[in-house]
């Protein structure tokens, strides 16, 4: 536990050029020792909801670092799948450096590859100096079917990419054999796709629609000529489901 939570606050500085604080650590302490948010509110005296404000801001630092989701659930196994704690001496994260008190090899390259091979990395990141294109946020709404988000063509934004709306509910959800957290759910807001691209910003249009069946009347023609009324299938539009700033926006 000690060498995760050591990798950890080396790559939050990394980051933010501050440690982790100590309810940071209380954190991830207790993330690694399966606690709940709650237990871990009412061991340190905090409220559960500011256990989790506090959480999240740190789950989506490390997501940012890291090229991925981290949550809560998936925190222990993904820094051991990447082994933060055997990192080489100088190795690259993303645009993150970190070194340790010896220097490379000098027959190695200066930027070595740690276990995070982005050669091999999801396909969704195809510019390797922006992985942490994804999980996007709306940062404003246009109208009911169009919303922008924070990400543009410096993080390797498509048109016409397809991307789906969600908020995290609050509520965790528990594995009904083992008791143990599966994170919480997705609230699906809509799906979209990208009409309009600037460098940090992009529009996304809703491309949900809803089948309108409508009779078209015909003038009279004999039935033997293929008269008569005919129905007619028109797309509509459907738009957004209440989205809100802040909401996160992720590819499909």
């Amino acid at each position: 536990m000690e060498e995760l939570l050591k990798a950890t606050d080396e790559l939050i500085f990394a980051k933010t050029g501050k440690h982790l604080d100590n309810l940071q650590q209380i954190i991830l302490e207790g993330t690694l020792q399966g606690k709940k948010y709650s237990q871990i509110a009412a061991e340190n005296n905090r409220t559960s909801n500011h256990i989790r404000e506090v959480a999240s801001e740190l789950w989506q630092q490390l997501s940012e670092i890291l090229g991925e989701k981290i949550k809560k659930n998936n925190y222990r196994v993904t820094l051991e799948r990447v082994k933060l704690s055997k990192i080489s001496k100088y190795v690259q994260i993303g645009n993150f450096k970190i070194c340790s008190n010896e220097p490379p090899h000098p027959q190695s390259s200066i930027e070595e590859k740690s276990t995070i091979d982005f050669n091999v990395a999801d396909d969704r990141y195809e510019n390797k100096s922006q992985v942490a294109r994804f999980p996007a946020k709306v940062a404003t709404i246009i109208d009911d079917y169009h919303v922008a988000i924070n990400r543009g063509s410096l993080h390797g934004i498509r048109q016409g990419q397809r991307v789906l709306i969600y908020s995290n509910s609050t509520e965790e959800i528990l594995d009904p054999d083992t008791g143990e957290s599966l994170g919480t759910l997705e609230i699906v807001k809509g799906t979209g796709k990208i009409v309009n691209i600037q460098e940090n910003i992009s529009t996304v249009e809703s491309d949900r629609f809803r089948i309108e069946r409508k009779r078209i009347d015909r003038p009279y023609i004999p039935i033997s000529l293929s008269g008569g009324n005919i129905i007619e299938e028109l797309p509509i539009p459907e738009p957004f489901d209440n989205p809100e700033i802040g909401d996160e926006v992720k590819p499909i």
